[in-house]
């Protein structure tokens, strides 16, 4: 039963009192608004950035169609200089490499342990995959497959 609060006495509350939107997905915008300014008009939108926090973007132009291009544009730039490689598009068998190849201060021995993890098991299941693509499930299946062929002390180790 929905709890009653003094001024809406019939509001199911969520979390901490609060209802809220969801929060947009991990680089992409909301809708694009458009507003007319003496010099032309001005299109804005919200962006989730990469590291998880909305801003506000904003383009100006002469006309309508010039603005929204300019945001969209802005957009699409700002997205391509976080500098980041690995995006959800990005296949397992890159981002294996680009962690393999970030190690450092580690034994011979060790990383030569590492490179025979991705070699036999990591790559040959998941090589292909987009990162987007993992899931609880996928990792699972991968580590049983790995338990049955090389055993759960490897399936650990993986």
């Amino acid at each position: 039963m929905p709890q009653r609060g003094p001024l809406f006495p019939l509001v199911s509350w969520g979390y901490m009192g609060v209802m809220g939107r969801p929060a947009l997905p991990l680089g992409t915008c909301g809708s694009i608004r458009v507003y007319r300014t003496p010099t032309g008009h001005k299109a804005r939108t919200l962006v989730r950035d990469f590291d998880g926090v909305t801003r506000a973007v904003e383009r100006n132009g002469r006309s309508k169609a010039a603005a929204v291009a300019a945001l969209k544009l802005a957009i699409r730039d700002r997205a391509a200089a976080t500098g980041d490689d690995i995006r959800g598009d990005t296949r397992v068998h890159v981002l294996a490499e680009a962690w393999y190849e970030s190690l450092s201060n580690l034994s011979p021995t060790t990383m030569e342990a590492y490179r025979y993890r991705l070699d036999q098991q990591v790559l040959p299941g998941l090589g292909q995959l987009r990162v987007r693509e993992l899931s609880v499930g996928t990792l699972d299946s991968h580590l049983r497959a790995v338990a049955t062929k090389h055993g759960a002390a490897a399936a650990k180790m993986t």
